[in-house]
């Protein structure tokens, strides 16, 4: 058997790992609990169920189309001030936000939100986990997105409880400096590039293969015109629309007639799922290979919209959400590992910023689809049941990826 590298004391990756992990569980994991606020945020602004819907395509979409821009700043460094500079935003745009005075209002300081998220949230993560990860970069990058599901857990039941007690503006805007003061030394202390800026390797070794000290741009077309990068950026962006529909779980469960507080453990049920599914997938990538991980996340994922479109009450409801959360949640670690296998690690933050743009269809589409049925027939089984059909098809794309040999350099 071989034996593993020998690893460095004081290896920094580690650090980096959980201190994006927090910064992504108090960034693009503060919408988590939307759909707690969804209902008064309708009762209050008299707005249909498909417009109180938008928050989740808000983000997504902000989020993806800055990555066609940050991508290719994030190769080229400077991480650290981009995600200080992201934290003030999100502070600022959701304290303005809970003070709004119409929905209108509400969307586009939440997009403005949505612009400090993506500075400091889950791309500029990958980009600096490819670059201190080679043989761990699976575990490295699920570990990384353990903060998001403490904070599915967390969140959810904290928000309804503090709508009870200072109504949803307050707890919004408690929420969001309560996020900027933890976040903020961390991030200021703990971020580095590359670990060649600290004179060490990646993975912790002891030696390492040279590391270019020079970046690179690739143009679109070198994506574009792979047939991987499309069948890897469409079977993710399927695979993760599974999370964006399960928005309207919270008022899925209130349709049923369960009340808020006891609807508001939805989403905790499907964070601790994916907390599992994160942790099993980024070790599954590492040790199993690509396609007997896929194969398993989707296969756990249809399992739980089956359930949840069987009648199966509270706790049959719970335990639905955590399978679609497992096998929904495995998902998030596996886009950078798919594409700095296929196009490198020096360029992966333009590759993933691409493949997010080029999935943005399907991330906005997805939760205003399930809307717009539940505001047509009242009900959401219909939206529900079509996602097994989702999970089917992003697992055939997926399956369908021809990964090369070896990882290509930057040369």
């Amino acid at each position: 058997m071989r034996q593993a590298p020998e690893t460095a004391p004081g290896f920094a990756g580690w650090r980096i790992v959980w201190t994006v992990s927090l910064a992504q569980g108090l960034g693009p994991a503060l919408l988590g609990p939307a759909g707690v606020f969804m209902t008064p945020m309708q009762d209050e602004f008299g707005a249909s169920r498909a417009a109180v819907s938008l928050g989740g395509p808000i983000l997504a979409s902000v989020m993806l189309l800055m990555g066609l821009v940050l991508g290719p700043r994030l190769d080229r460094g400077s991480i650290r001030r981009f995600m200080l500079v992201g934290l003030a935003i999100m502070a600022a745009s959701l304290i303005g936000l809970s003070r709004a005075g119409s929905l209108q209002s509400v969307g586009l300081l939440l997009a403005l939100a949505s612009v400090g998220m993506s500075l400091y949230g889950i791309l500029p993560a990958q980009v600096l986990l490819v670059n201190w990860f080679t043989r761990l970069r699976g575990r490295a990058l699920a570990l990384s997105t353990v903060g998001m599901s403490v904070s599915g857990f967390l969140l959810p039941p904290l928000s309804a409880l503090l709508i009870a007690q200072v109504g949803w503006r307050d707890a919004i805007a408690l929420i969001a400096a309560t996020a900027a003061m933890i976040c903020v030394v961390p991030i200021a202390r703990f971020i580095v590039d590359r670990p060649e800026d600290l004179g060490q390797h990646p993975d912790g070794d002891r030696e390492g293969r040279a590391v270019p000290t020079t970046t690179i741009r690739r143009s679109p077309r070198h994506f574009l015109g792979s047939g991987n990068f499309w069948l890897i950026s469409l079977g993710m962006g399927l695979a993760l629309a599974s999370l964006a529909v399960t928005l309207h779980l919270v008022p899925f469960a209130l349709s049923l007639g369960f009340p808020l507080q006891r609807a508001a453990w939805l989403p905790t049920a499907l964070s601790m799922g994916s907390l599992f599914g994160k942790l099993l997938g980024g070790y599954s990538i590492d040790r199993l290979g690509h396609r007997i991980t896929v194969a398993s996340l989707l296969s756990v994922q249809g399992i739980g919209w089956i359930l949840v479109t069987s009648e199966p009450g509270y706790f049959g409801l719970l335990a639905s959400a955590a399978l679609i959360g497992f096998g929904s949640g495995g998902f998030l670690p596996l886009p950078p590992v798919y594409l700095a296998a296929c196009f490198g690690p020096r360029v992966v933050g333009q590759a993933v910023g691409l493949s997010g743009a080029a999935t943005l269809p399907l991330q906005i589409a997805a939760p205003l689809l399930v809307g717009a049925q539940f505001d047509r027939v009242g009900s959401y089984l219909p939206a529900f049941e079509a996602m097994l059909g989702v999970s089917f098809l992003a697992a055939v794309l997926l399956l369908c990826v021809r990964l090369p040999a070896s990882e290509p350099s930057a040369d």
